[in-house]
């Protein structure tokens, strides 16, 4: 009987089946690739703020600090403790004031050397000499000891002859015994002579190297260094005269945990100027922010005089619409007289004012005395308006006065010259 063609097909497929697993039994087994798998990262939560309240201790405890500063202007200096790291890292100008302080520390180690190697070179020429009178001392006491042995074989002589021999030997013996004595004298005058000379030399010659070696010192100059007005005045110390100590804390605690605390507009005021200084700009600008919600007229012109300082345009519009909404509360402060002179000519500048021309004389006048005080000079007319300016008193509106006002107040102060009052008393009567 034929087979049927499906079973042929299975017998060939066993077959092959077959051979296969004989090849397979044949080659070796290649080892499993195991896959590596990643360990998923499991984060922790930290309860909020906790980093913060660390870093606020480190700050306040002055744990491992590692500079000094001292902050503040002559007689209210105030010591705060850091850490270089820290401050290093927030801001290039404290990373070149730590550079500054290891500059003079290297400084001041190499002044120490120096001074070492000049009071090392100082005893080695105090041995020497010491050194050079013990060999003198010694050569003398050996010269000393022949001579007088010397002496004594010349005595000996002298007795075995004039025991054997007639008196002119004595006297041949005697003009010998004589003449070695004067040979010694002058031996011992050209051995004077010889020290004396060798002693000048010496002399001459520790001058010459004294000189030498003051020539070859390099002269360490005093280390004076200013980087935005700060000085290194120590080892890991800093002098900062022109920031307020409590601007200057305000600073490091927004380094330290990110805390951004404003209390009052003159602690704002000094924490901006740390902040501008060593560029923190993200504190300076919400420092401004700050100032910017608080003008008002009892903080007028300090807030002014950083609006012009720092040119925060918008603070210095805000101000400026308050001066000129309330001017005569503003320039009846007692703090008025002490503003600066730009401040003075910015107000008289404006278009508007809401106050009497003449109490705005009468009080630029006060300021110009209070600024002549300042420069050390009489408060008459003449340096009134030399305090103010030619250019600037001109400003004045004399014109917009009361006749009367202008007559009794301004005319009998004595700022006006001749040529100035007549126009204005032409103006008054004829109103052209």
């Amino acid at each position: 009987m034929a087979k049927s063609p499906e079973r042929s097909k299975k017998s060939n497929s066993s077959s092959k089946n077959s051979n296969d697993s004989k090849k397979s039994s044949k080659s070796p087994k290649s080892p499993k690739q195991v896959e590596k798998v990643e360990e998923p990262e499991i984060v922790v939560p930290v309860p909020n703020g906790i980093m913060h309240k660390r870093m606020r201790f480190l700050l306040e405890s002055t744990l491992k600090n590692d500079v000094e500063f001292i902050v503040g202007p002559e007689g209210g200096e105030t010591s705060i403790k850091a850490h270089k790291c820290i401050l290093a890292a927030e801001s290039p100008i404290f990373e070149k004031l730590f550079a500054d302080c290891q500059e003079w520390k290297d400084a001041q180690l190499r002044k120490h050397e120096q001074e070492a190697l000049e009071i090392r070179q100082r005893e080695a020429e105090v041995e020497r000499e010491l050194a050079k009178k013990a060999e003198s001392r010694n050569k003398e006491d050996t010269s000393e000891r022949s001579r007088s042995r010397s002496k004594g074989e010349e005595g000996k002589k002298k007795g075995s002859k004039d025991r054997e021999g007639s008196p002119s030997s004595k006297r041949d013996g005697s003009n010998e015994s004589k003449s070695p004595k004067k040979s010694n004298k002058s031996s011992k005058s050209d051995k004077s002579d010889k020290s004396g000379s060798k002693s000048s030399g010496k002399e001459s010659s520790s001058k010459n190297k004294n000189k030498n070696i003051e020539e070859s010192q390099p002269k360490v100059k005093e280390i004076n260094v200013n980087f935005y007005k700060d000085e290194v005045i120590g080892p890991d110390q800093i002098r900062v005269r022109d920031v307020h100590s409590r601007g200057f804390f305000q600073l490091l605690r927004y380094i330290y945990y990110d805390e951004m605390g404003f209390q009052g507009v003159t602690n704002t005021i000094h924490t901006l100027y740390a902040a501008r200084k060593y560029c923190f700009y993200d504190l300076a600008r919400a420092c401004v922010n700050y100032l910017e919600n608080n003008v008002c007229a009892e903080h007028i012109f300090s807030i002014l005089q950083t609006a012009i300082n720092f040119h925060e345009d918008r603070l210095l519009n805000l101000c400026m619409r308050l001066v000129i909404n309330n001017t005569s509360e503003v320039i009846n402060r007692e703090d008025f007289k002490n503003v600066k002179k730009e401040i003075v000519v910015m107000i008289l500048e404006q278009d508007v004012l809401n106050a009497k021309e003449i109490e705005l004389f009468d009080r630029v006048m006060k300021w110009a005395a209070s600024d002549c005080d300042r420069l050390k000079i009489s408060a008459v007319p003449l340096n009134q308006r030399f305090a103010l300016g030619d250019h600037n008193f001109a400003l004045i509106r004399f014109p917009a006065m009361d006749g009367k006002e202008f007559a009794t107040q301004v005319l009998d102060s004595g700022v006006l010259r001749k040529d100035e009052i007549i126009p204005i008393l032409k103006y008054f009567i004829t109103g052209k």
